[in-house]
């Protein structure tokens, strides 16, 4: 969207379209999960100005040629939200429940995608899976939500489908039923310990 906006800005419209291009190629390996990338932490950075300034009124800035966003990404306010996300990672981290099946060894934290993603980020290197999870409700009826992330050779996309999600190889995520509220752990260790013997066979 805001290479088709620039384009049509001018003299100045190709630097401005070769900066936006680059933001979201920047965006794109952020949201395809590609860690192993040289520019996974600058994409991180700008992903997260995108997600705390939100598309409306980032595409309303570059509409109305308003100057504080290239300052704004020029300032380093990405980089700060990081910091100020892992912080938040690190805690969520140390309350995570270990759980393994077969080789996979996994950590569950009731989180949100977003947070899955800061502490899949930060997770010591023996974890393969990183699963937030949360409630809710719909018409009376209590659903979960998991937020899958691989940190290697996992393909949780394929994981997910099989439970009527969807995602890709490295961010999946899907939303059943809840059958054990007393201990969200149990369900979810049950669920993905069949799908991952399953996968596994």
């Amino acid at each position: 969207v805001w290479l088709m906006l620039d384009t049509r800005r001018g003299a100045d419209g190709g630097e401005r379209a070769a900066r936006i291009a680059d933001m979201a190629d920047l965006i794109g390996i952020r949201d395809t999960w590609q860690r192993s990338h040289p520019r996974w932490r600058e994409a991180s950075a700008r992903s997260a100005e995108i997600a705390f300034y939100s598309w409306p009124r980032l595409v309303e800035a570059v509409l109305d040629h308003q100057h504080w966003l290239g300052g704004l990404l020029e300032v380093g306010v990405g980089e700060a939200i990081l910091e100020h996300e892992e912080e938040h990672a690190r805690r969520l981290l140390a309350g995570a429940v270990p759980f393994q099946v077969g080789t996979t060894r996994a950590l569950l934290f009731d989180g949100s995608s977003h947070e899955a993603s800061n502490v899949a980020d930060i997770a010591p290197p023996e974890v393969d899976l990183v699963v937030g999870w949360h409630y809710s409700s719909t018409e009376g009826a209590l659903w979960m939500t998991l937020h899958l992330r691989s940190r290697g050779a996992l393909d949780v996309g394929a994981l997910a489908k099989q439970l009527g999600g969807g995602g890709h190889a490295g961010a999946a995520g899907f939303t059943v039923p809840v059958v054990h509220v007393a201990s969200p752990v149990v369900q979810i260790a049950e669920l993905l310990g069949e799908v991952l013997v399953r996968s596994a066979g």
